[in-house]
């Protein structure tokens, strides 16, 4: 029996091996991709996002931040394929692709500075099980005053979005819909209103938004509860420890893994620069720093089915060094292989066995390169 078992298991690794690991330097076995974009501006071209929807990987870029070179030229939804096939999916009215938000069935991008009239804003939904030759892409332009859409969640059958307003006169703050995005209503707290929120998050089954981080306030998270946001009641000092206790930013990347919350956090002001450390936590009062070395920067986190992984970059003189790191409990992480180019790893993806990722750069440094997809195949 002992022999027979052996042999299956013999006839089951020849037809079906182990994915190699990768380990060490890695910068050889890259190979360099199309770099799809045209934008005027190289810094537009920076790969802000990568999302892989059943067997393709999405691309994002634009410029809504410096508000140059995109404002001539409308954003295309790009995607690549398993044999390296890019593809235009759509057109968004809109200066930047600046995250993919997947949810159930759908696909979402929130509108980035319109390039129509402010006082409405945009989102945009892929129907990820439409049966169409191709792609279906949809347009909704729904969200009042919604200048800046900074994030969208879908949570319990509604959606809600974060938005800022251009129109002193109009407060930003955090909208619900019921009726998938064609009618708003403000679900803010009176004593939030004005703040900016950015980002959403889920821990624990329930629903935040987090607004400008400080290690001395606590109005900058807010929690959904009796159909409104107000005040989480606590200092944001829990989500960031071992920052400076004067710190303010705001929260980046955000993702779940096995009911742990992982993200990023760039000072304010920095809404494109490299963030400055990675978290994780099981509550928003057990947070713990990510240990990485003191140069080196968190740009992407990427839930995987059975691990998590950490992308991070170093400056060099000539470049940068960027690596991935793995972690099977969200937790503990461990450095896997690492690569060096001229610019930045912005995002990573996992295409089949491949691993893809997108290059950016900073304000203060040159873009050339910046567009260009790397593939890794172990």
């Amino acid at each position: 029996m002992k022999q027979i078992f052996l042999g299956l298991l013999l006839l089951f690794l020849v037809a079906c091996p182990p994915t190699p690991i990768l380990q060490g330097d890695v910068t050889e076995k890259l190979e360099k991709l199309e770099n799809p974009f045209l934008h005027p501006d190289p810094f537009s071209r920076n790969v802000w996002d990568l999302q892989l929807i059943q067997d393709r990987v999405l691309i994002a870029s634009g410029d809504a931040w410096r508000n140059s070179g995109t404002n001539i030229k409308k954003i295309d939804v790009v995607s690549i394929s398993s044999n390296n096939f890019f593809s235009k999916e759509f057109t968004i009215d809109d200066e930047q692709i600046h995250r993919f938000i997947v949810s159930d069935a759908k696909v979402f991008i929130p509108g980035y500075d319109p390039l129509e009239d402010w006082s409405l804003g945009n989102f945009y939904t892929l129907e990820t099980l439409c049966l169409a030759p191709i792609p279906c892409w949809n347009k909704t332009r729904t969200i009042p005053f919604g200048v800046h859409s900074y994030d969208l969640i879908e949570f319990e059958n509604k959606l809600f979005v974060t938005i800022g307003g251009y129109d002193p006169t109009v407060q930003p703050g955090l909208l619900e819909s019921a009726d998938a995005g064609q009618t708003w209503k403000s679900v803010t707290a009176p004593e939030l209103l004005g703040l900016t929120f950015t980002r959403f998050f889920v821990l624990n089954n329930q629903l935040f938004a987090v607004q400008e981080v400080r290690a001395d306030s606590s109005m900058g998270l807010a929690k959904y509860q009796n159909g409104v946001f107000s005040s989480a009641g606590q200092t944001d000092k829990a989500l960031i420890p071992d920052l400076p206790p004067t710190w303010r930013g705001r929260l980046g990347r955000i993702s779940g893994y096995q009911n742990r919350l992982l993200y990023t956090a760039s000072s304010l002001g920095n809404n494109v620069a490299l963030p400055e450390a990675a978290y994780t936590a099981d509550s928003l009062s057990n947070a713990q720093r990510i240990i990485l070395a003191a140069d080196e920067r968190p740009t992407d986190i990427l839930p995987l089915e059975n691990q998590v992984a950490l992308l991070t970059a170093t400056k060099t003189s000539d470049g940068y060094t960027n690596r991935v790191y793995l972690s099977s409990n969200g937790a503990d992480f461990t450095a896997q292989f690492f690569f060096t180019t001229s610019r930045f790893a912005r995002s990573f993806e996992r295409l089949g066995s491949s691993w893809i990722f997108g290059l950016g750069c900073l304000e203060s440094e040159s873009c050339d390169g910046a567009g260009q997809l790397l593939r890794l195949i172990p």
